[in-house]
């Protein structure tokens, strides 16, 4: 279940980062967050602490609460 979950998080992350960044590099700088860190995010292989998430949130212009609950909504095959 909480591989699950940050799966999921991940998901939201990378719909909501390719609308606004080029790369994962752009991305990365803009949330002061290390790129191979940001990778590992995406592919939910990362736990993410409140200070990463909210850096996320931030350079996605959201709320860390918006990503949350999109994920919680989010239904994803896992085979």
């Amino acid at each position: 279940m909480p591989q699950e979950f940050l799966k999921k998080i991940g998901i939201v992350i990378q719909k909501r980062y390719v609308l606004l960044y080029r790369s994962k590099l752009e991305f990365s700088i803009a949330s002061d967050i290390d790129e191979r860190t940001i990778r590992r995010i995406l592919q939910g292989h990362q736990n993410l602490s409140i200070v990463v998430l909210s850096k996320i949130a931030k350079a996605l212009d959201t709320s860390i609460s918006s990503i949350i609950l999109e994920a919680e909504m989010l239904e994803i095959d896992t085979d």
